[in-house]
């Protein structure tokens, strides 16, 4: 990949819609790239199609782009890719899904109409062992908490 003209790099957030868990690979990444970090509004009820419009209008006219999707952001790339008028020069489907893992849980969650689970309560040490390894910062905890 030649990098003499500097790209583009859209980042389309997991399910939470705040992008807030690229914050370490921005740090990295932005002397190569020009960071276009896509936010989704935060009130429910969009469908796929929805943000995928919501993010081609947010990224109309840039040119030279990858997109990175992570999560359930896989498939608003994909919609992206099928029924919207961008062409990026590649796409990078990270920890993505194309259909709702875990239905069962899903399902179970919306019967017992959970509001809000208090992450915050969990300790850290699960966080590490779970989802992000044992060398994770105190930051990285407190992000994954918020989101």
């Amino acid at each position: 990949m030649d990098f003499s003209e500097k790209r583009t790099l859209i980042l389309l957030p997991g399910l939470d819609g705040t992008g807030i868990l690229f914050n370490n690979l921005v740090g990295q990444l932005e002397e190569k790239f020009q960071i276009v970090r896509i936010s989704y509004p935060p009130n429910a009820g969009h469908s796929i199609d929805d943000l995928a419009e919501i993010v081609s209008r947010k990224i109309e006219g840039l040119q030279n782009t990858l997109i990175l999707a992570e999560s359930f952001s896989g498939l608003v790339a994909l919609t992206l890719l099928e029924k919207l008028p961008i062409y990026p020069k590649g796409v990078i489907f990270g920890m993505c899904f194309v259909s709702p893992p875990f239905r069962a849980i899903l399902r179970l969650g919306s019967k017992l109409q959970v509001r809000r689970i208090p992450w915050e309560y969990i300790p850290d040490v699960l966080y590490r062992k779970f989802c992000l390894g044992n060398s994770a910062t105190r930051k990285q905890v407190k992000d994954l908490q918020q989101v």
